[in-house]
């Protein structure tokens, strides 16, 4: 829309206008976020809560050295989930500790992954 461009039908399906956010006139219109560094790694953010489909967020493997330096700990889950407003560096992993979470965000992912938001 900024651009003036027409979309024709059946395209760009992810898309939303966000002009609002841009030009600082109203909250973004997506809910929610998905990213995808790798082929099969998935993560997704909703609100404060942000939910990685793997045992690190990371694309390639973190040297040791770097992990001892920063005091990461070996994930012993599938995944990862933060509450980033009380967690921003995302350091304390709370997979285990809320299930329904877990639950609730691997379904919105799977929704979204397939084409089937909840819009």
């Amino acid at each position: 829309k900024i651009a003036g461009a027409e979309i024709p039908a059946g395209n760009a399906e992810d898309s939303c206008d966000q002009r609002d956010l841009i030009t600082g006139s109203g909250p973004s219109m997506r809910t929610e976020l998905v990213h995808n560094t790798n082929a099969n790694g998935y993560a997704i953010r909703q609100g404060d809560w942000v939910l990685i489909k793997a045992r690190s967020g990371a694309v390639s493997k973190v040297p040791d050295w770097f992990a001892q330096a920063n005091g990461d700990e070996p994930n012993a889950y599938p995944g990862e989930l933060y509450n980033l407003r009380e967690d921003l560096g995302q350091r304390n992993n709370r997979y285990a500790e809320e299930p329904q979470k877990v639950e609730q965000l691997s379904t919105l992912l799977e929704r979204i992954r397939i084409g089937k938001s909840n819009k």
